[in-house]
């Protein structure tokens, strides 16, 4: 009865939204994050309590495809700091109330806070480091750089990544070092370990193809550089791991991990995982690669609607693996985000249903009572599932209890990152800024 039920309310979801004419593509893991879900995040409640936020802030609206990941706003020391009307602005995230403005004409986006200051960038290109408490001006850059995309920091120093990679001492701003590449930076990341800087972008020859870049963080002297090497999973002061592309020229079979010096860009080792036990030097096999992340001290391998995992710096000919799936092996689910807390999350392909799976019995438990429309995205705080919708409808759920506490209507369908911030929960929609009191029993 219980299946019956359930495939009925699936096929009901389904028919309503080829009903409303809407095209439901596949769900897409935010990959920056594995406590966070990005699905169709663009343009019938459940039975919980509708509440209204306690305050709502304007921020300047930008290009939402460009900033799902990371949103608009900034929290910490019981403030919200956002960009409206082209100012820094600070607000108590208890009242809602300005506490300072800062500036003018000032890109808008998330302001980047750390360590009681904040750094924000103008349309001219100055960037600015802003007392987070006063909102006083620290300091302003010595050079303008325009079209920031990222900004990172490492001991003493702020990095600044637009059609070059620089660097800023973190004291005062002084300009210290641009990349001496000879190419603008097309797209592009930075990671950061010891003295190292990887940056990553994408370079156009005879086809389209990624190029990582070494940089010494002290002179910004590049030490290497490699073609189609892969992000990286996870990093030390001595090497980091990546998982091997395939390129138009070289196919991967097998989901293949390496080892990499970090100051030389020497492979150190190269593992293959074969969880689906293909038969090696099998022709005309069928490719057998999985999505990698690593949290903790295990690697996963997302293959469709399975989790393999398995101890890092493990033989994985040797050691147990572990499989986590929903109900069994259904088949119209994939990873989303996790691990988080004690479990791993799945979502359906079209994005109406959330499952987590156990590790300690490998249970599937549902939070489908909170979902009543395609899911734009959702995120892992606390034991919170804070969810929203593609109509506008966003729900907080116990993640323990798997059971819906409240929802609130929001003016847009673009979200970014739920922020957690002295009891309360901001919730982040295209220009806009919410608040309400974090339920005690999602703390």
């Amino acid at each position: 009865m219980k299946i019956l039920l359930k495939a009925l309310l699936c096929l009901t979801s389904i028919a309503l939204a080829a009903g409303a004419g809407m095209e439901v593509p596949p769900a897409l893991a935010d990959n920056g994050s594995v406590s966070s879900y990005i699905g169709e995040n663009y343009g019938t409640d459940a039975a919980v309590k509708a509440i209204q936020p306690s305050w709502s802030a304007a921020m300047d609206p930008s290009d939402p495809y460009s900033n799902l990941s990371k949103g608009w706003a900034a929290a910490a020391d019981g403030k919200a700091y956002v960009i409206a009307k082209g100012q820094l602005t600070a607000v108590s995230v208890k009242t809602g109330k300005p506490v300072w403005r800062f500036g003018r004409n000032l890109n808008p986006g998330p302001p980047v806070y750390r360590n009681g200051s904040l750094y924000v960038s103008a349309e001219d290109g100055t960037i600015y480091a802003v007392n987070a408490k006063s909102g006083g001006k620290i300091w302003s850059s010595s050079i303008k750089q325009k079209d920031i995309r990222q900004i990172d920091f490492t001991k003493d120093q702020l990095l600044v990544l637009s059609d070059h990679l620089s660097a800023y001492r973190l004291s005062d701003g002084r300009f210290q070092w641009k990349d001496q590449y000879e190419w603008p930076l097309t797209g592009g990341k930075i990671w950061l370990s010891g003295d190292v800087i990887l940056e990553q972008h994408q370079e156009s020859g005879a086809y389209m193809y990624d190029k990582t870049l070494a940089i010494n963080r002290t002179n910004g002297k590049i030490m290497w550089s490699a073609q189609d090497l892969g992000e990286p999973l996870s990093m030390t002061d001595s090497s980091f791991l990546v998982q091997v592309p395939g390129t138009l020229f070289e196919q991967q079979l097998l989901t293949t991990l390496q080892k990499i010096d970090l100051k030389t860009g020497r492979v150190i080792s190269e593992t293959e995982y074969n969880p689906e036990n293909i038969p090696a030097g099998t022709e005309g096999a069928q490719p057998s690669v999985g999505k990698v992340f690593v949290a903790g001290d295990r690697i996963y391998i997302s293959f469709g609607h399975k989790v393999y995992a398995y101890p890092l710096n493990s033989d994985p000919a040797k050691a147990k693996k572990d499989l986590y799936w929903v109900e069994g092996g259904r088949k119209d689910f994939t990873w989303a985000a996790g691990p988080y807390g004690d479990r791993i999350f799945f979502v359906g392909l079209d994005n109406r249903e959330i499952y987590g799976v156990k590790f300690a019995d490998k249970m599937s438990v549902s939070y489908n009572q909170a979902v009543t429309n395609p899911i734009a995205r959702f995120d892992l705080l606390g034991n919170g599932l804070y969810i929203g919708q593609t109509d506008g409808i966003f729900r907080a759920v116990n993640l323990s209890a798997a059971k819906p506490v409240l929802q609130l209507s929001v003016p847009g369908r673009n979200y970014g990152p739920t922020l957690r911030e002295s009891g309360m929960i901001l919730v982040q929609v295209q220009g806009k800024l919410l608040a309400f009191p974090e339920p005690a029993a999602l703390k």
